[in-house]
């Protein structure tokens, strides 16, 4: 079994998720905004590595979906 990367770890999107249990929409919008960002750019780590290319690349995705939910 390996070890997580550290691109693997919840990170924003982990704070985001808290921030919304409390009812702070504001705060956990930015915090998937910035987990999307994140996701985004680090994915170019891995142009080498695809199945880490396309998971950072769906992850990224995910966080901004959720993040742009809040928006309604």
């Amino acid at each position: 079994m390996r070890a997580a990367r550290p691109w693997e770890m919840p990170g924003a999107a982990a704070i985001a998720a808290t921030w919304r249990a409390s009812g702070k929409p504001f705060a956990f919008f930015d915090a998937y905004i910035a987990a999307a960002l994140c996701y985004h750019f680090g994915k170019f780590l891995f142009q080498d590595y695809h199945d880490e290319y396309i998971s950072a690349a769906e992850k990224s995705v995910q966080a901004f979906a959720k993040g742009l939910r809040l928006l309604d």
